[in-house]
């Protein structure tokens, strides 16, 4: 590999084709997980989500300084936020045109080189597997690295935080304009996250729901396409939620995407 450019081309090429189940870790070929600057990703059945380093991941002498940091904030990346985050995030939903594709891998490129400094990709590894098959190890050979040598505890590494699992997907059909983009916000008290006018927004807001006293559950509102939308409930492990939880997402959801004018052509329960 000879450079950067060349790194982001063949990332946006490789992140278009990785299958669901896959989690993915491009580090620095260093023998110190403390030390170790990484970026992460992993394809779920509606979504891949990306991460970089949280302030807090790294040891000091190879965290992004505050210039470092705001450059990963104006690069679009989300800062942590919340007991279970601890990485800046950034998800496309899935499947995505190649200018998602490349548009993230560009994000992952400058927040490497120009946020944490990592000089060359030559420094890189990746670690690479599929978790809807059992774990077993995933070939990425379009990124033009060097697969990282076999560490013990592949699947519990330290950088990849547990990931919440999707439990519930609303598909919504219909126009949203501004007035009734902020009022379905309002109803279901979501935060604000995206313009209706940039057609590169996928997320427009999130809200933290309560389960058994637990915290550890996340509604969130997408853009699928043209008058298509999606409300999606997403539950950490050790969220205590049950069938009662779930219909009264449902409820809450369906009733307040109607409100707005939405159809709801889909409704998905997962285990």
């Amino acid at each position: 590999m000879t450079g950067w450019d060349e790194f982001t081309d063949r990332l946006a090429d490789q992140l278009a084709l990785l299958p669901a189940g896959a989690v993915v870790s491009i580090r620095e070929a260093v023998p110190n997980p403390d030390r170790r600057r990484y970026t992460q990703f992993y394809q779920t059945d509606t979504e891949l989500c990306a991460e970089l380093p949280g302030p807090d991941m790294l040891d000091p002498e190879v965290r992004a300084d505050a210039a470092g940091l705001q450059h990963i904030a104006d690069l679009g990346w989300e800062p942590p936020a919340g007991r279970d985050d601890y990485n800046w995030s950034y998800n496309v939903a899935w499947p995505a045109p190649r200018a998602d594709y490349r548009r993230l891998a560009t994000m992952i490129t400058s927040g490497l080189r120009d946020a944490f400094g990592i000089a060359t990709p030559a420094r890189l590894t990746y670690k690479a597997w599929n978790e809807n098959k059992g774990n077993a190890d995933l070939a990425l050979p379009l990124l033009g690295l060097e697969p990282t040598p076999d560490e013990a505890g592949s699947a519990t590494d330290r950088e990849l935080p547990v990931r919440p699992k999707r439990r519930l997907l609303l598909s919504l059909s219909g126009e949203l304009d501004h007035d009734r983009l902020e009022q379905l916000r309002d109803t279901l008290g979501l935060s604000r996250r995206g313009r209706l006018d940039d057609p590169d927004a996928v997320q427009f807001g999130a809200r933290e729901l309560s389960a058994g006293g637990n915290a550890s559950v996340l509604a969130k509102l997408w853009r699928d396409d043209e008058n298509r939308w999606s409300i999606s409930v997403e539950v950490m492990p050790d969220a205590l939620i049950d069938s009662t939880d779930v219909d009264q997402w449902q409820e809450m959801f369906e009733t307040a995407a109607r409100s707005v004018g939405f159809d709801v052509v889909d409704v998905r329960e997962f285990p």
